[in-house]
C-alpha cells in the first residue's frame, strides 16, 4: 500500500477545513459545527486508505484469473510437453496456488480433475493420509513426478 497517498488525502481534507472554515465562521457556526470541520483531514486519510486498499484486492483477483485462465487451457491428455496419462501409477507432487502440497499416487485424469490415491499434505507436519483426492486443474500451480519437476508455474 502507498502511504503517499493516505498522506495525500490527509492534506486534502486540511486543504478543504481551511477552505471551508472561513465561510462557516462567518455564517456563524456553533462550536460543535466548527469541530466537524476538524475531522475531514481523517475523514480524507481514510477514504485514500479504503481506495488503496481497494486497488491492491483488485490487482489480487486480476493475477488469480489470468493464473487460473492459463490453468483452464490445459487439456485432459497433455500438460506442457509432457503426457500427464502417462503417469498413471505414479507417485506425484501436486502444488496449489493456496499453498497446499500434495503427495500421492495418480489414478485417474479426467477433464477438470485430477484424481490421486493414497494422498498426504506434505506442507502440514502431522496431516493424516487420504485414501482419494480430487484436485481441480484450475487450483495446480505445479505438478512433480518423483524429484524433476514436469511443470513449473503456469503463470
Amino acid at each position: 500500500m502507498k502511504l503517499k497517498n493516505v498522506v495525500t488525502g490527509a492534506f486534502v481534507g486540511t486543504i478543504m477545513m481551511n477552505v471551508l472554515m472561513p465561510f462557516i465562521i462567518t455564517k456563524g457556526a456553533t462550536t460543535k459545527e466548527v469541530m466537524l470541520l476538524y475531522t475531514l483531514p481523517l475523514v480524507g486519510a481514510l477514504s485514500s486508505f479504503v481506495i488503496e486498499i481497494e486497488k491492491e484486492e483488485n490487482l489480487k483477483r486480476r493475477i488469480n484469473s489470468e493464473a487460473k485462465e492459463n490453468i483452464n487451457n490445459i487439456r485432459e491428455s497433455s500438460i506442457g510437453e509432457f503426457n500427464i496419462s502417462s503417469f498413471l501409477g505414479k507417485n506425484i507432487k501436486i502444488r496449489t496456488y493456496g499453498g497446499a502440497l500434495i503427495s500421492g499416487i495418480l489414478k485417474g485424469v479426467e477433464e477438470n480433475l485430477l484424481i490421486l490415491s493414497s494422498t498426504k499434505r506434505l506442507d502440514i507436519p502431522e496431516s493424516v493420509s487420504s485414501a482419494i483426492i480430487f484436485i481441480d486443474k484450475k487450483d495446480i500451480r505445479e505438478i512433480e513426478l518423483s524429484s524433476e519437476t514436469m511443470i513449473e508455474n503456469f503463470k
